[in-house]
């Protein structure tokens, strides 16, 4: 959230998943974060990405979700 966005998206984890990947919508990745140990949130700044649509990938080694955040500036 916040969905669409202008820049900077806070992503909440369930406890099992660690790793978030951005990918613009070519599926080049454009960022990787690691969840932060006793942590739920992770905030990222794409405000220096161009506007438009990407993909957050939230997971682990077993299993990953996607969900699409429009940028807008």
């Amino acid at each position: 959230y916040p969905n669409p966005s202008t820049g900077v998206v806070n992503i909440e984890f369930e406890s099992h998943e660690q790793r978030v990947e951005i990918r613009n919508a070519f599926g080049q990745v454009v960022r990787v974060e690691q969840k932060s140990t006793g942590s739920n949130r992770l905030q990222v700044d794409l405000s220096n990405e161009a506007s438009g649509l990407y993909f957050v990938i939230v997971g682990n080694d077993n299993e990953a979700k996607s969900y699409k955040v429009s940028v807008t500036h």
